[in-house]
């Protein structure tokens, strides 16, 4: 256990982006010892707008930091930031969509399995993101996304810092429909929708990781 949770948390300090246009479990479980970010194509035919939502499931209210919002409403506003909603993945019967990529992204050993869905419209400011899981992925499903993937190498030049200050040493991908970036342990992100998106996270440990990731996400 102790071996495996030093190997997860060691990074690649020369890693770029790597894109895989037909993914497959076994290429990608091949590119991840590799500990490199990996951009990835998952084609799916269900439409997930915001819209779509809507009209899917009329007067649906989305709970979301001990409060709840209308769905209807969200499509008339401007900005908005839904982020990371587990509920909405079972209450659109969206399981069918994740699951294959989810079974692609994961191993035998593979635990602690979730699945959440994200909707931005307008500028978003969640600020910079350390991924503490061993799996971590976003996938876009509609719309637009801009990402930054940082490699931890550059943590004492971006921890603390002003985004607009940062990018410069990050690795900027832009997420269209059906895209995937898969980041890998003690990277940092920053995500950014100036358009409208709908996205679904992937994240899993493994049993030999999961206690130690649970107490350092606390």
């Amino acid at each position: 256990m102790i071996k495996r949770v030093y190997e997860m948390i060691q990074y690649n300090p020369n890693a770029v982006i790597l894109q895989i246009t037909k993914p497959s479990q076994e290429r990608i479980q091949t590119e991840l010892k590799y500990k490199s970010p990996l951009k990835l194509s998952f084609p799916q035919t269900q439409s997930t707008t915001i819209q779509d939502l809507n009209q899917r499931m009329p007067g649906y209210m989305i709970q979301e930091g001990g409060s709840l919002v209308s769905l209807n409403q969200l499509t008339q506003s401007d900005t908005y930031s839904i982020h990371k909603n587990r509920a909405m993945i079972q209450d659109f019967q969206l399981d069918s969509l994740v699951s294959v990529p989810m079974d692609m992204l994961c191993g035998l050993l593979s635990c602690d399995k979730t699945t959440s869905l994200s909707l931005y419209r307008g500028p978003q400011d969640r600020g910079l993101q350390k991924i503490y899981r061993e799996l971590y992925a976003i996938q876009c499903l509609s719309g637009e996304i801009e990402i930054y993937v940082f490699n931890p190498k550059h943590e004492t030049d971006i921890k603390g810092k002003d985004i607009q200050d940062i990018k410069k040493w990050g690795m900027k991908e832009t997420l269209t429909d059906q895209q995937m970036i898969v980041i890998p342990t003690e990277w940092y992100y920053y995500i950014n929708s100036p358009k409208e998106a709908t996205a679904v996270f992937y994240e899993a440990d493994t049993i030999a990781t999961w206690v130690f990731n649970s107490l350092r996400r606390k």
